[in-house]
Order: structure tokens, then C-alpha cells, then sequence
């Protein structure tokens, strides 16, 4: 894959039957590689007592041919597999926004995901903060209970802030669900920031930690607090920023090239370019179509598809409804029905 540059398809997402179906499938590529790089070190070091140059050199042709139309349906399956999860995603981001979608987007988006880069580095620290008091516990014996009660405190901090919120990393667009999920959050960050700075005051009375040792959790909490806080009382200023007619018909002429794009992609995968031909044809062609021509066909038909136009057009549209505002918000969900 290095030598070729070739991007491995992706297989996080696909179901139990066909990930093992694409990976028997790299191990054939992969295995194909490695013969035809044996076969090659042969001809050049070896020859053979039964062919000629010229018949090795050809011989080698066709496998490295074969080669490449294999490296060419690989790269295609990772095109597809990838156009697919970028239309699944968005299509998803859209089914969500139901009646309305909360004005303010371009500049909401950025808030919460800076809140889970937050949120999650938070995690982190927590975890590496306990870790180290129990690394500073095991060398000290006379504060045990001291140690302990810390200890505690902090492992219950963690356990219920991974519970009760999961940073997302992958928000299209966010929905008054999600501003209502973070302002639920801010209630546990409030509490553990509380119990932490509890922890701070009881270690003040033993020497059982440096003086800074609380320093990173307790800000980076806090940090939490402050973004959560700025996500939730977001308002959006919508001073010269009303929706108008040129707008809503830019977003109109938006989805009816989707439509149109989705009614060809959904007519060539149930037809096909093969079963466009007609009897005649097929009657000809039957013993005479090479191994090349049917591989060209199958890249055709998916190029007539064009999976790859639709995603670029759900994008678009989705870059439309980030940067435009409408007065009324439910005109978002019947220009989207």
C-alpha cells in the first residue's frame, strides 16, 4: 500500500459479512503483490529453460496488468465505501432537525466542539491525577486514609463524568437536544469542580501532595464549566441576517439537483450499464467482452452512479444552512420535505 499510495477501505462501519468479504479480499490484493514481485526477482535472475525473453517479459505484462485493474476496483470499493458513510452521515444529520434548527449554527458549531476537545482532555487529566496519587500513596504510608478518601473522590469524578456525556467529535449540526444535553452536563461539572476543590482543602492539612498537584485538573474542570456555560446561554444575533426570497430559491435550486442527482444514482444501481444493452448485443458479446472490458463496465457504471456528486450536494446544502438564517425556522423543514 506505501509503494502503490493506495488509502486502505475503511471497515469500522460495515456489517460482520461484508468486512470479512473485504478482507479476504486484501489478503488477495496483498497476496498478489508479493507474487508478482517474486515473479518479477525470477525473470530477471533466474529466466527460465522454456520460455523466451520475450515470453517472460509478457508474462509478466499480463500479471502486472491484472495488477492494476485489481488496484483500480481497490481504490474504487474505498471511493464508494466512502462516499457511502459521508451521505449516511449527513443524511442522518438531516433526518434530526425535524421541525427546526436552532439559528446561530456557523458560530455554535465551533463552541461545542471546542467544549468536547475540552471535555474529553478533562477526562484525561483526571484519570492520569489519580493515577499519580496512587503512584504518591504507595511510597507514603503515614496519610493513608487521607490518601484513600482522595483517591476515591477523584475515581468517582471520573467514572461519573464518562458516564453521564460522550464527546461527539462529529456534530453536523447542532439541535436544541444537544445544548440541552451539555447544560444537564454542567450540573456534574459543577459538582465535581466542588468535590475537588473539597480534595484541595483536606490535602492543605497533611503534606500528603505538592501544592500544585490539583493545579491542571481543577482548571481544566473549570475550563469545562465556562465552555459549557458559553454553549447554553448562546444567543444569536440576527441583526441584518433574515432570510429572503433569493435565499430560499438558491436553497430550491440546491435541492432539486440533489433530487435529480439521487433519482440517476438510484436508476443505475437498479439497471445497471450492463442491462442497458440490448438482446442483440449481448448475443455478440458474450464470448468476445475481455477481462478488461468488463472490469471498465463495472468502473462505468459507478462513475454513472456517481455517489460522490450526491454527498458533494448534501454538503453544499449543509454549508447553506450553517451560513444562511431564516426568521422562520420552521421554513428550514418544509423546504427539506
Amino acid at each position: 500500500n506505501n509503494l502503490f499510495q493506495l488509502s486502505s477501505p475503511a471497515m469500522e462501519r460495515l456489517s460482520k459479512k461484508h468486512t470479512k468479504t473485504l478482507q479476504d479480499a486484501e489478503r488477495y490484493f496483498h497476496r498478489c503483490t508479493v507474487e508478482l514481485s517474486r515473479l518479477r526477482s525470477e525473470v530477471v535472475m533466474i529466466g527460465s529453460a522454456y520460455m523466451s525473453k520475450r515470453e517472460m517479459d509478457l508474462m509478466v505484462g499480463f500479471s502486472e496488468h491484472g495488477l492494476l485493474m485489481l488496484c483500480q476496483q481497490r481504490c474504487n470499493i474505498a471511493k464508494v465505501i466512502n462516499d457511502v458513510e459521508i451521505i449516511d452521515d449527513l443524511m442522518c444529520a438531516y433526518d434530526k432537525i425535524q421541525e427546526k434548527l436552532p439559528k446561530g449554527q456557523l458560530s455554535l458549531l465551533p463552541l461545542v466542539q471546542l467544549f468536547d476537545r475540552s471535555y474529553a482532555s478533562m477526562l484525561e487529566i483526571i484519570h492520569q491525577t489519580v493515577l499519580m496519587a496512587k503512584t504518591i500513596a504507595s511510597s507514603n504510608k503515614k496519610e493513608g486514609q487521607l490518601y484513600r478518601d482522595i483517591i476515591s473522590v477523584f475515581e468517582g469524578c471520573c467514572s461519573l463524568l464518562t458516564i453521564v456525556y460522550q464527546p461527539k467529535f462529529s456534530d453536523i449540526f447542532i439541535m436544541k437536544e444537544r445544548q440541552e444535553e451539555i447544560n444537564h452536563v454542567k450540573v456534574h461539572l459543577d459538582t465535581v469542580l466542588k468535590s475537588i476543590e473539597s480534595c484541595i482543602s483536606q490535602s492543605l492539612g497533611a503534606p500528603c501532595f505538592p501544592s500544585n498537584f490539583f493545579e491542571s485538573c481543577l482548571s481544566q474542570v473549570q475550563q469545562c464549566c465556562d465552555q459549557a456555560k458559553t454553549c447554553n446561554d448562546y444567543k444569536y444575533n440576527d441583526i441584518q441576517m433574515d432570510s429572503n426570497e433569493l435565499e430560499t430559491d438558491a436553497m430550491k435550486v440546491l435541492l432539486s439537483e440533489l433530487v435529480e442527482s439521487s433519482l440517476i444514482a438510484a436508476q443505475n444501481l437498479q439497471k445497471g450499464t450492463f442491462d442497458q444493452r440490448n438482446e442483440e448485443e449481448e448475443e455478440s458479446s458474450e464470448d468476445t467482452d475481455s477481462i478488461w472490458q468488463n472490469h471498465l463496465n463495472v468502473l462505468q457504471e459507478w462513475d454513472m452512479i456517481n455517489l460522490g456528486k450526491v454527498g458533494e450536494l448534501l454538503d453544499k446544502l449543509r454549508q447553506h444552512l450553517l451560513t444562511q438564517t431564516y426568521n422562520d425556522e420552521s421554513l428550514i423543514f418544509d423546504l427539506l420535505t
